[in-house]
């Protein structure tokens, strides 16, 4: 399984215990004279002599990544970057992401920009990355005007997800990250829809590799986001304005869950889900309890303020992502009068609803 592009294509290798393996997975491409280890501090803490084992036989650096969307920032940049020029990394190094979304957008941007670019490598450690975030190469960090706003494309190497680093996860991170795997089965795969519907125990790695296929098949055919990748915001543009307005303290996975029951009830009110669907969307999004309890919902003039620097917006309206069925999706142009008025009246009923 990969990502088939034409000038960048690589595989993404999923299953238990397959980090052991990753350098003799990395040599396949390229052998290089070190390795830029970046780590998150949690994955240190539960994983380090693991990981560290596995990478014994190629000289590494390693600088570990605190937790959390405050690591992605202008200022922590400057400090990776300033350990990679401290150990005289050079464009036959390969900088290696361990971690969850936050790392690997950091490494992501890091590599992308180190002496005009040197490879990335992407080692998932959360469900959230290993579905989502470490696959297609978007990478940023965020700015003061919001998430992600600065950033590049830059393909990784190879994608390693191992799905024993799932066990060390809190309820919150699986919780989080289900709204991502939900955000498949909603917007273009039926059968995931109906796996999910089952309940749990879930076969994790079934469940990434069918992740993992979705979200690759629409890079290869939009690795830019011109179009069809687009699809995959669904549950973003309102998601991305409750992370920055909560001060990045609500964990993106879950922002997304309220900015997708959101764009579920607005295709339902503007004809596209049928009641029934709607109905599956959010019995399943109840039962994963990946809609935050007890949650304030911004008032609209501070979505306004947010939508109008949102990466999916333009000075025409809108790119919104809807869903006409389960397994299907829409992308509409909505005016940003439209989009507040609606959520106003999602605002005034979320908490009810719960």
């Amino acid at each position: 399984m990969g990502v088939p592009l034409p000038d960048n294509p690589y595989p993404i290798h999923v299953g238990k215990g397959i980090f052991s393996n990753i350098l003799s997975l990395l040599r396949r491409h390229v052998h290089p004279e070190g390795l830029f280890v970046m780590i998150d501090e949690n994955v240190m803490k539960h994983h380090g002599r693991k990981v560290e084992e596995a990478l014994q036989g190629c000289p590494a650096c390693f600088v570990t990544v605190p937790p959390g969307e405050g690591s992605k920032s202008m200022d922590f940049l400057n400090t990776v970057l300033d350990a990679m020029f401290s150990c005289r990394v050079n464009r036959q190094w390969v900088c290696m992401a361990v971690g969850g979304g936050v790392t690997g957008d950091l490494a992501g941007f890091a590599a992308s920009i180190y002496m005009r670019g040197i490879p990335v490598v992407q080692a998932a450690t959360t469900l959230l990355a290993q579905v989502d975030s470490a696959i297609g190469g978007k990478t940023a960090v965020n700015h003061s005007y919001g998430k992600n706003l600065v950033g590049t494309f830059h393909q990784p190497l190879m994608v390693v997800s191992d799905v024993d680093f799932l066990a060390t996860l809190d309820e919150t991170e699986i919780r989080s990250a289900m709204s991502e795997v939900i955000k498949y089965g909603i917007i273009m795969d039926a059968p995931l829809f109906h796996y999910l519907e089952k309940g749990r125990p879930y076969d994790y790695v079934k469940l990434v590799r069918m992740c993992a296929r979705d979200k690759a098949r629409v890079v290869a055919l939009d690795e830019r986001e011109g179009g069809l990748r687009r699809t995959l915001n669904f549950g973003h543009t309102l998601g991305h304005a409750l992370e920055k307005s909560s001060g990045y303290t609500l964990p993106h996975g879950l922002a997304v869950a309220v900015g997708m029951a959101f764009a579920s009830r607005l295709s339902h009110d503007r004809g596209l889900l049928p009641s029934d669907d709607l109905k599956r969307i959010m019995d399943l999004m109840a039962r994963e309890n990946i809609l935050p309890q007890g949650l304030a919902l911004p008032p609209a003039e501070e979505v306004a303020e947010a939508l109008a620097l949102d990466k999916k917006g333009s000075d025409r309206g809108i790119h919104f992502v809807l869903t006409p069925s389960t397994g299907g999706v829409s992308v509409q142009k909505l005016s940003e009068i439209e989009v507040l008025e609606a959520y106003r009246g999602f605002a005034d009923g979320y908490s009810k609803s719960l």
